[in-house]
């Protein structure tokens, strides 16, 4: 079995300059326009399909796998939520309609604030907002009249969605309500993509508080 002198052929530059010899077969020559063909790369058929016991779903956070296999079936990617904390030290609120105001980010998490009225979401997802509101009577002697009714406003006010309502405690002056809701958001950072909370009553005026307001995105668009 001859071997090639590389020396002795013509040179072409699109030629590689290296020859693979082999004791046992006689080698051809791969230019490397040829070896730029992907077609000739076949490393993905000699890979043996990964077992649905081996595959691993999205983890907190990433991991190389440890699987022998190049494209390791049990790797992971970091999935990364968003978040942010908010709270407020009190609106005034007279009877009728008002929307909580004067609300802050607590330094955790993300700040969403549009303004200290209104939450912008940040990505598209499925958001969960839960609001922890305490609320005083600015008379203590009295009881509360009549009942509540809080909103939460999507799309800057575009659409309402009513999250409580019911009468109030006739034997105290000072009442805590938490609201959980949960909103679809296709096409955020758009300027519209935020939401606003208003409270109704009929009572004497209050003194309200957002003890905190935690806003999650819990999944992207897409899931499954």
């Amino acid at each position: 079995m001859s071997q090639v002198d590389i020396s002795a052929t013509e040179y072409d530059p699109s030629e590689s300059t290296r020859v693979l010899q082999d004791s046992v077969f006689d080698e051809k020559m791969m230019t490397l326009r040829e070896h730029q063909d992907t077609d000739k790369h076949y490393i993905g058929d000699s890979l043996p399909m990964p077992a649905p016991s081996t595959v691993r779903s999205i983890g907190a956070a990433n991991d190389v796998g440890k699987s022998p296999f190049p494209a390791r079936a049990d790797h992971t990617h970091e999935f990364k939520s968003v978040y942010g904390a908010f709270s407020s030290s009190g609106t005034i609120m007279n009877p009728g309609s008002s929307y909580v105001n004067a609300m802050s980010h607590t330094g955790w998490g993300r700040n969403m604030l549009a303004s200290p009225q209104v939450l912008a979401f940040p990505l598209p997802g499925v958001y969960e907002i839960s609001i922890n509101l305490k609320i005083n009577r600015s008379d203590f002697g009295t009881a509360f009249q009549h009942y509540i009714q809080i909103m939460f406003h999507y799309n800057n006010g575009s659409i309402l969605r009513q999250v409580h309502t019911s009468d109030l405690p006739t034997e105290l002056a000072t009442t805590t309500i938490v609201c959980t809701d949960y909103w679809h958001v296709q096409t955020a950072p758009q300027y519209d993509q935020n939401v606003q909370f208003r409270i109704s009553h009929l009572d004497i005026p209050w003194s309200v508080y957002v003890q905190v307001l935690q806003v999650t995105m819990i999944s992207g668009v897409v899931s499954g």
